[in-house]
């Protein structure tokens, strides 16, 4: 049985929460997004992208198609959406997005910017999407320490989100197992909370519900500079 949770908190530090989430257990569709709040209308953007992308794709797989076309599809799809945002609510806005469609005995992932999805499994906890920021890019090429990038104040600044010129999504599939879980999250809850404290409350004997409120109060507790919006799906 399909079940899901979604948790949404403006954190300590910020005068707005400009994330959104959205969840369609119908549809196995699942996506958090975080609004740029250096750009105009952070908030509608975020909310923009959650909603319109869930539309386009139910509607696009809504009839029989070849699961094998669905990841084409979602990465059409999220295409689509970054010129309709862009008409929309204007150029100079943006917002990352990070979802997942559950379709038969298959995952559906994909992003553009730093919010994640991680896979729990058999107790263990890995990471599914590779953070589309200057740090990450910056990292990969091995000529600064990670403490070195994390004091420069651009660490953040995204390569790749929704609203963009040219936009260029990760997309990935693969067979899911019963007992599986799924975490998305922006960068509120995963830049305040390491990987091992969050593989520790999913291992706990505790509902999603519980387990998000946890969470939350641990990144509120690290310092809650951003917003801080998670989902857990199982």
């Amino acid at each position: 049985m399909l079940a899901a949770y979604g948790i949404t908190d403006i954190g300590r530090k910020r005068r707005e929460n400009q994330d959104s989430f959205r969840i369609d257990l119908e549809g196995g569709f699942f996506a958090v997004a975080d609004g740029m709040g250096g750009m105009r209308n952070g908030a509608l953007a975020s909310r923009y992208a959650v909603d319109v992308l869930n539309e386009l794709i139910i509607r696009k797989i809504i009839s029989e198609v070849d699961i094998e076309e669905i990841s084409s599809i979602i990465k059409d799809a999220i295409i689509e959406l970054n010129d309709l945002l862009r008409s929309a609510i204007g150029n100079n806005s943006g917002t990352t997005i990070v979802m997942v469609l559950l379709e038969g005995d298959r995952a559906f992932f994909a992003h553009m910017g730093d919010s994640r999805a991680y896979l729990f499994r058999d107790g263990e906890l890995s990471r599914l999407t590779e953070d589309h920021n200057l740090f990450a890019l910056l990292k990969k090429t091995k000529k600064f320490t990670e403490e070195e990038l994390k004091k420069d104040k651009t660490h953040h600044m995204l390569v790749r989100y929704v609203g963009m010129e040219n936009p260029r999504p990760d997309v990935r599939a693969f067979p899911i197992k019963p007992g599986d879980k799924f975490l998305l999250c922006t960068d509120g809850l995963s830049e305040m909370v390491k990987d091992e404290e969050l593989a520790e409350a999913m291992r706990a004997a505790l509902g999603p519900e519980a387990i998000l409120q946890r969470l939350v109060a641990n990144a509120n507790e690290a310092g809650g500079y951003d917003n801080i919006t998670a989902i857990i799906v199982e």
